[in-house]
């Protein structure tokens, strides 16, 4: 029996059924078999059931296990490991079959699972109705670190899971013509002449808003393209673009497929993504993505109604206070992390620092990575006891990642700051 590996972390707090239960912030072994769960989709199921209620849950008891859910011919190895544990005098609770379902009946939980029907089953329904929705998939490119910068737009059309429509233009840049290294690199296809010629985005919105209508408007992480929606109608003082919106980014994440466009499109289709960086060819690709992603999982629970924001207009920890630590007054986050934008005033301080990333796309963790190189750092994607510096996408970073920096910072004293304060840093250079 395997438990899903989207099961095995945390669900984000906000999105718990019920934190009253015995499994709220608890590691859960689903070990042998339970007679009223006797399939494997009834084990997904339950898995799902106690992960929506606030457990991580596998199929195997580990050093971090606190409860043990101990059905018929169990693992010897697992058995050995309990007791093993309960030897060194580790708090591990163990429910026998009988004791587990009282457990599920007194809080309710089998009347939420719907009287014991497949949730897995359900979910398969629920991708095959997710299909039918009609989205706009857009991707813009920017010429260099200024949010104003966009300068090409692609839309495509997608009903009942095809491209139905598409939309490209040029756009002239309200920054200027000027390049950062990236743009230098990657918008070989964009020549200056063609911006100059371009449309501006206030001449194309009227275009863009009769593409999206009321449909959703699906993009590769929000921190990219929606930020440059919402700062150009700040710029323009223009109406919402959209209603609804959906981020791939959330949902790969979500079943634990962290990547870039091209490395979701590799990893979804087994073959190479090579027109990177281009709006429309991207547009297509991300739109292709949600599709293939239908089969996963039930998308409609990924639709946002509520306003884009940046992370620097919003704190999306709403929870968070300025509190005195160890690191000095800084915001801390509910779960324990502490962000320490303020112990870092200048880009000096990452020469012959160890820095991890996380929570951004490929193509950002590229940038910052060549700034940070530029500085003198070393950079790897995971945070470990020899990490200086953790720097994060607020909003998007991994539970497993949160926990374990909080782990760092209280043991080796490991800075952790967001992505848009070193963009801040990084200003000038």
């Amino acid at each position: 029996m395997i438990i899903d590996s989207q099961y095995q972390d945390f669900k984000t707090d906000g999105l718990i059924e019920n934190k009253e239960t015995p499994f709220y912030r608890k590691h859960v072994a689903i070990i042998g078999y339970l007679d009223n769960f006797d399939s494997a989709s009834d084990i997904q199921g339950l898995a799902f059931l106690l992960w929506v209620h606030g457990a991580a849950v596998t199929s195997h008891v580990t050093l971090s296990t606190d409860i043990v859910i101990n059905g018929i011919g169990a693992d010897e190895k697992d058995m050995n490991l309990i007791s093993k544990m309960k030897e060194n005098g580790t708090n591990i609770i163990v429910y026998y079959q009988e004791d587990f379902e009282l457990l599920l009946s007194e809080y309710h939980l089998l009347d939420w699972y719907s009287g014991r029907t497949s949730i897995v089953d359900k979910k398969h329904t629920d991708k095959e109705n997710s299909k039918s929705i009609t989205f706009v998939a857009v991707d813009f490119e920017k010429l260099d670190d200024s949010q104003l910068s966009i300068c090409e737009v692609g839309l495509v059309v997608f009903e009942n899971g095809k491209e139905i429509g598409h939309f490209h233009s040029y756009i002239k840049p309200v920054a200027g013509l000027k390049r950062n290294v990236w743009a230098r690199k990657n918008l070989c296809h964009i020549t200056d002449e063609m911006l100059l010629e371009a449309p501006s985005y206030i001449q194309l919105f009227p275009k863009l808003k009769e593409i999206v209508g009321d449909k959703i408007l699906v993009s590769h992480s929000k921190g990219a393209d929606l930020n440059y929606i919402y700062n150009m109608e700040v710029h323009f003082d223009l109406p919402k673009l959209y209603s609804k919106w959906i981020d791939t980014q959330e949902i790969a994440r979500f079943l634990n497929i962290e990547g870039s466009i091209p490395g979701l499109y590799l990893e979804l289709f087994g073959f190479s993504f090579l027109d990177h960086h281009k709006a429309l060819d991207d547009a297509r690709a991300c739109g292709q993505i949600l599709e293939c992603l239908c089969s996963r999982v039930d998308i409609r629970r990924f639709v946002h109604q509520e306003d884009y924001s940046p992370s620097e207009k919003k704190n999306d920890y709403n929870d968070s206070s300025i509190r005195h630590t160890q690191y000095g007054t800084t915001n801390v986050a509910p779960d324990g992390l502490v962000i320490n934008n303020d112990m870092i005033s200048d880009s000096t301080f990452f020469r012959n620092k160890t820095v991890a990333l996380s929570g951004m796309s490929g193509s950002d963790k590229s940038r910052i990575r060549s700034f940070l190189e530029a500085f003198g750092a070393k950079c790897t994607s995971e945070p470990s006891g020899k990490t200086d510096v953790f720097i994060i996408n607020q909003n998007a970073v991994g539970p497993s990642k949160r926990v374990k920096a909080i782990g760092l910072q209280q043991s080796n004293g490991m800075l952790v700051i967001t992505d848009d304060y070193f963009w801040e840093l990084a200003k000038g250079i």
